[in-house]
């Protein structure tokens, strides 16, 4: 046994004396062995919404700088993905664009989307949003995306790093698609109601215009939908740009329920509970309105506990 320890104490000396410190033996203490990156920043936004009335033809984009740290960059690779995901698998290639320039544009028709989904771009509805992701590659032929660059630095603001970017579908908005050159009411199916005044498959009405203006342009009444079982207060009205579809409410006191509690509500947007905000969107194209409203108890100038915001989802029949 004593012997043993002798030769482990041996071996445990030299150990000890062979590990003398040598001079850059961890590559890692010396920045010099490592490579620069590269990447992109946002110079301007060309567009991010799709015209469904022209969709082949229409076209969004971003318009990007490359960062001058001495790394030059060869091209940017353009890919698309109908979820927001970091799995490459998912993206599917656009194309490719060679950085000739300070700035370049990245940019994709609905036609170029369609082919590179693999689908016929008669089955894009308005609504739909499209992932798009930009992919560094250098002259070295490294490459750089989402996936292998710093969080960090992709998050902070002041960089203005433009790897990833999103696109809707939309529609302008035209009043006599819903209710045709004369009329002043369309009935929808509820498709969805998280705030359950109505369960999938009941039917509402929704009115051009609002109670107290009815011929007013670009704005419809949700009466029909709110306040058919509670004592009616305020008219909820859904304004909407014409050019996209995009929609805004402003905070009302909707109703009173039988048990007294008053309840008000609004878009979900940042702002007082009264303001108007942005809601979502109305799409007469298709007969679609899409809305995400705060809910409130109390009148909306002095309100009381906020529930949050709630879905609103109906389809025209």
């Amino acid at each position: 046994m004593k012997k043993n320890i002798f030769y482990v104490l041996v071996a445990l000396s030299i150990g000890m004396f062979s590990c003398k410190k040598t001079d850059n033996i961890n590559p890692l203490s010396d920045y010099s062995n490592f490579k620069q990156g590269a990447y992109i920043t946002l110079n301007r936004t060309i567009n991010t919404e799709f015209n469904f009335n022209s969709l082949a033809a229409s076209q969004v984009g971003v318009n990007v700088k490359k960062y001058n740290n001495g790394v030059e960059i060869d091209s940017v690779i353009l890919y698309v993905s109908a979820t927001a995901t970091t799995d490459k698998t998912k993206w599917k290639l656009i194309k490719a664009s060679a950085f000739t320039a300070d700035s370049i544009d990245l940019t994709c028709t609905g036609a170029q989307l369609a082919t590179a989904l693999g689908v016929d771009i008669a089955s894009l509805e308005p609504g739909s949003q499209f992932f798009f992701y930009n992919r560094i590659v250098t002259k070295e032929g490294l490459s750089y995306d989402v996936t292998n660059i710093g969080q960090s630095l992709e998050s902070g603001a002041a960089y203005k790093v433009c790897l990833r970017w999103s696109t809707f579908i939309v529609c302008g908005y035209n009043a006599t698609e819903i209710f045709g050159s004369t009329g002043t009411e369309a009935d929808f199916e509820v498709i969805v109601d998280g705030w359950e005044d109505w369960y999938s498959g009941d039917v509402v009405t929704i009115y051009k215009g609002s109670l107290l203006k009815p011929d007013t342009v670009n704005t419809i009444s949700l009466r029909g939908v709110y306040g058919d079982n509670a004592t009616f207060l305020g008219d909820l009205v859904a304004r909407i740009n014409p050019a996209n579809g995009s929609t805004s409410v402003k905070g009302v006191t909707v109703y009173r329920y039988p048990s007294g509690t008053t309840y008000s509500a609004r878009g979900y947007g940042n702002g007082a509970a009264d303001d108007d905000v942005q809601a979502g969107y109305v799409f007469s194209c298709t007969g679609y309105i899409g809305l995400t409203l705060n809910w409130y108890t109390g009148p909306i100038t002095s309100v009381g506990t906020n529930f949050g915001p709630f879905r609103i989802i109906l389809q025209q029949l």
